[in-house]
C-alpha cells in the first residue's frame, strides 16, 4: 500500500492491513469518526463497503477455506525460517 496513504489512516486500518498481510485473516474494520466501513484483506484495504459487499465477502473468504481453496497458497508467517 501507498506509504502516504497508510499515514491518513487511523491505527485500527493500519494493523488490519498489517495482519492480513501476515495471515490468511480477512479484517473488517469500522471507523470511529464515519461509522464507514473496509476490508482488508492480503495485504489490500477496501474502503467504504456496503453490507451486500461485506455479506459477499465472507461468504467468499469462508467458502474458500472450507473448500481448501486457498491450500496451495502457504501463509507467509508459515514460510518464515525459525
Amino acid at each position: 500500500m501507498n506509504p502516504v496513504m497508510l499515514r491518513r489512516l487511523g491505527t485500527r486500518h493500519r494493523a488490519a492491513i498489517g495482519i492480513t498481510e501476515e495471515t490468511d485473516a480477512l479484517a473488517l474494520v469500522v471507523s470511529e469518526e464515519t461509522g464507514q466501513t473496509s476490508i482488508a484483506l492480503r495485504g489490500d484495504l477496501e474502503s467504504d463497503v456496503t453490507l451486500d459487499r461485506v455479506r459477499e465477502r465472507l461468504t467468499r473468504h469462508a467458502s474458500n477455506r472450507l473448500r481448501g481453496a486457498d491450500a496451495s497458497i502457504e501463509p507467509r508467517w508459515k514460510q518464515a525460517e525459525p
